[in-house]
């Protein structure tokens, strides 16, 4: 089982959402294939969530292991994907507030403006280069990717240790 652990532990990286026929699809990858995952979650407008929880890491073992450059993500099963939901949401309520704008990263949940009319709204942190962030809106990952300076999101409060 030790051997299992750590092989899970070197795919924290998952992919997943529902693809363009509502089907459930999730993929793992490594941390060294972090870009990749990132930019293959926002050209698929999927969620991607770093696994750091030991039951969470477990889980992400039954995940089928993506391929970087792939143009789609392997079904998975229902009761499978109702658990890495699971799993991923108890992962974004882990502190990944960061406390000011230099600790931004990849999964950071930080606010951020649609436009003038619409607000601001919860997104996670696909990607970061340099001062440019690429977002996903949290509550609402089938809305399009946006791309925003570093220092035009806002802060949430970080979460006391």
């Amino acid at each position: 089982m030790g051997k299992d652990v750590k092989e899970a532990a070197a795919r924290p990286i998952v992919v997943f959402g529902l693809n363009t026929i509502e089907r459930p699809v999730a993929a793992t990858f490594t941390e060294a294939e972090t870009t990749a995952a990132a930019t293959m979650a926002k050209q698929l407008k999927l969620r991607l969530v770093k696994l750091t929880k030991p039951a969470a890491l477990e889980l992400s073992r039954k995940l089928p292991a993506g391929i970087a450059g792939a143009k789609r993500i392997p079904i998975v099963a229902g009761d499978l994907f109702s658990a890495l939901l699971a799993a991923a949401d108890r992962e974004d309520s882990a502190p990944k507030r960061p406390p000011n704008w230099d600790k931004i990263g990849v999964g950071s949940i930080v606010l951020a403006q649609e436009s003038f009319d619409d607000g601001w709204w919860e997104a996670i942190v696909l990607e970061v280069k340099k001062d440019m962030l690429t977002l996903a809106w949290r509550d609402y990952p089938r809305q399009p990717n946006v791309t925003r300076d570093r220092a035009a999101v806002a802060l949430l409060y970080p979460s006391l240790p």
